[in-house]
């Protein structure tokens, strides 16, 4: 089997109020006129795609000094076999670090690289995929050197705050929060193929989180609000919808993939359900409560690899891990000093990176043997 964890930023993280913890706050503020029934207009650039026309930033001079990035609430995280880029949503950069010492690389600027409130990033190995909340636009970085590709605003791509991004390396697919659509992009050029909406697709039928995952054989949206999971075909056609009480969806939040299975984080059931990736087919349901654990509990996230099924609970301050082969319980990393708000995390197979929104820091965990390494801030 392919070494898919080595190229595919895992964690689609979805754009959530919490509810004890900070948040990017004009999202919040979104969702909250939407749910009041108050009149929100986003406006969308009606340019085409921006080329190519900035090269990253090296770390700001403090930031070299003291060997570590400068935070602010970072609320994104993707990595690969080289990097982890973590998204601020406050300061509207991405910071890239080594991914195995967690030394800064590069700082992707707001202004160079056109972005606004990044929420979800996605890495192909290739390209990296940056959704800007607030600019409606997705940013394309080269994976490889950090120079910016091209930034894509144009209205036709029917970006309504895009929540939530994925790539499986030939097609990038974007689900925006309003308009219950997916934006399906070519990886290569960036030109659209698609828009995919309608009420048989039944993801965001109502102003909720979902999150979006693609491993190049299928696509996969959830709807939380819902209590269901929708399932595409590569080329954005319908598949299945998966709602009834069998998948024990309860507020499905964030979900990903090794190709193999499907993992869905169940934040208001405090659960995992696992599919089958070929069918979608129901496996197991791992109920934390009743396996004596407590991930999950509102608002976790959640990222796979081809051995491990890591979740975070940023209540507890806490990472679970599961074994990816049959979801039994690994072990757990607990601690304040070691994570405080989390609200992203990604794992490349040998190192887990979570991202704290509370203490404005980055968290790096060794895979294997599930060990802390250390905490960036």
């Amino acid at each position: 089997m392919r070494y898919w964890s080595d190229h595919v930023a895992v964690l689609v993280p979805p754009v959530l109020p919490r509810r004890n913890s900070s948040w990017p706050g004009t999202i919040r503020r979104i969702r909250a006129a939407a749910v009041l029934g108050l009149v929100f207009t986003v406006a969308i650039a009606a340019s085409n795609p921006t080329a190519a026309v900035a090269a990253p930033s090296r770390v700001v001079a403090s930031a070299q000094q003291r060997g570590v990035p400068e935070f602010n609430n970072p609320f994104a995280v993707a990595t690969d076999a080289n990097y982890v880029w973590i998204g601020d949503s406050e300061a509207s950069d991405v910071w890239v670090l080594n991914v195995r010492t967690g030394k800064p690389i590069w700082l992707l600027g707001t202004h160079e690289f056109h972005l606004d409130e990044p929420c979800s990033i996605a890495d192909d190995g290739t390209d990296v995929w940056v959704a800007n909340c607030l600019g409606n636009s997705v940013t394309e970085v080269n994976a490889l050197n950090g120079r910016l590709v091209r930034v894509i605003d144009a209205r036709s791509y029917g970006f309504d705050v895009p929540e939530s991004v994925s790539s499986d390396g030939s097609d990038v697919w974007v689900l925006s929060l309003f308009g219950s659509k997916v934006t399906k992009i070519n990886a290569k050029s960036g030109a659209l193929v698609r828009v995919i909406s309608g009420p048989s697709y039944q993801f965001g039928q109502s102003i909720s989180s979902s999150a979006i995952f693609s491993d190049g054989d299928h696509v996969w949206v959830t709807d939380e609000t819902g209590d269901s999971v929708t399932e595409l075909n590569t080329s954005g056609g319908l598949v299945q919808v998966l709602r009834s009480s069998r998948f024990g969806f309860d507020g499905p939040l964030s979900i990903s993939s090794n190709r193999d299975d499907v993992w869905v984080l169940n934040h208001l059931g405090n659960s995992v359900t696992e599919l089958d990736a070929a069918t979608g087919a129901f496996l197991r349901l791992v109920d934390a409560p009743q396996d004596g654990l407590t991930f999950g509990t509102s608002d976790g996230v959640l990222a796979v690899d081809d051995q491990h099924v890591w979740i975070g609970n940023p209540f507890l301050n806490e990472v679970d891990e599961l074994d990816a082969s049959n979801g039994s319980f690994i072990g757990t990393i607990q601690s304040a000093s070691k994570f405080d708000g989390i609200s992203s995390i990604s794992s490349n197979g040998r190192f887990v990176w979570v991202a704290n929104d509370v203490a404005d820091s980055a968290t790096e965990i060794r895979a294997a043997g599930d060990e802390y390494v250390q905490m960036v801030r």
